[in-house]
């Protein structure tokens, strides 16, 4: 059947000489994966110039229940598509969070709200700079626990509290098991937790806090979701923040 959908590019694999794989987050339909003409023609590089990660695009796709793999027919660019490719470091870094995304996304159900949250924060990311960009990272993935049902907890959060991994929640004493936060870093969390995605510009933090906030951020997942050690645009990433 054919589906008019709005899709989030998220990671692109190469099949053969004729045929690549793209995964993406659909408002309707959750995560897909399409299968999509490559080659070396006009219209093979207009589609990989408006799927790049993080892109958004309309699609017309032939969606079969009896098929894990659907085929894009048609495909226009979103009107707020952000243009990742303009910076190398803005590439980089939609490069790490689509790879994330596919990760994180690959098990949950299509969800109105999840989607909205998507949409706005992916158009926000293309056309914020500066410290928000620097920040996006860290507090796009801090949000997006919200809408997994994996948020921390905040409700004991105090000056000098301590964040517990493990538990998921801010606590007054160490814990015996040790997997926690220090004062400075559970201030830190404490502080993007608070601000809206939209507002994570007004956070100073340094390059390497912002490194060391990811390797944090992908532990606490790793936890309370599902391991993220295979995503190896994470590497790209921690030299940027170096």
């Amino acid at each position: 059947m054919l589906s008019n959908i709005e899709c989030i590019a998220l990671r692109t694999v190469r099949v053969n000489d004729s045929r690549n794989l793209l995964s993406v987050w659909s408002r309707c339909h959750g995560r897909l994966t399409l299968a999509m003409p490559s080659g070396k023609g006009r219209e093979s590089k207009r589609r990989r110039a408006l799927t790049g990660p993080l892109s958004l695009f309309e699609a017309v796709v032939d969606i079969r229940p009896d098929r894990e793999v659907a085929t894009v027919r048609e495909m226009i660019p979103m009107a707020k598509s952000p243009a990742m490719l303009l910076s190398p470091m803005r590439a980089a870094g939609a490069t790490f969070l689509a790879e994330t995304l596919d990760v994180i996304l690959r098990r949950t159900e299509a969800d109105d709200i999840l989607s909205d949250f998507l949409f706005s924060a992916v158009a926000y990311y293309g056309e914020c700079g500066g410290r928000a960009a620097a920040n996006f990272h860290v507090s796009f993935l801090i949000h997006l626990a919200e809408f997994l049902g994996i948020a921390p907890d905040y409700g004991e959060a105090r000056h000098g509290c301590l964040f517990d991994i493990k538990e998921g929640r801010f606590v007054r004493s160490a814990p015996l098991h040790g997997d926690y936060l220090s004062s400075v870093d559970s201030r830190a969390l404490l502080a993007f937790g608070e601000i809206s995605l939209y507002h994570c510009g007004r956070i100073f933090i340094e390059r390497f806090e912002r490194r060391r906030a990811i390797d944090i951020i992908f532990h606490y997942y790793d936890l309370h979701l599902c391991s993220l050690e295979g995503v190896k645009s994470l590497s790209i990433l921690r030299q940027i923040f170096d």
